[in-house]
């Protein structure tokens, strides 16, 4: 299961996954961030909730760091060995 929760502060898109981002669910998270940024503050990803993120939860971040261009782009609260699972 995953929730995602996008908000904005002084420009800056603030979107905050909770759970997994699977193959099965990633397109959701695709539509949930695809018309950010909507401002010229950038992005922050804080996934201090984000248990698991797939290879296709990882391309829609890199699509979403593709759209800020030079605008700012950041993820907080990464724990790696707690995302990553060797298969």
């Amino acid at each position: 299961m995953m929730e995602i929760n996008i908000r904005h502060e002084n420009g800056v898109a603030l979107v905050s996954v909770k759970g997994s981002v699977t193959s099965t669910n990633a397109k959701e998270f695709e539509v949930a961030v695809a018309e950010e940024p909507k401002e010229d503050g950038g992005i922050i990803i804080d996934a201090e909730s984000l248990d698991y993120i797939s290879s296709a939860g990882l391309r829609v971040i890199r699509s979403a760091k593709k759209r800020c261009k030079s605008l700012p782009f950041k993820i907080i609260n990464v724990n790696p060995y707690g995302l990553v699972r060797m298969s």
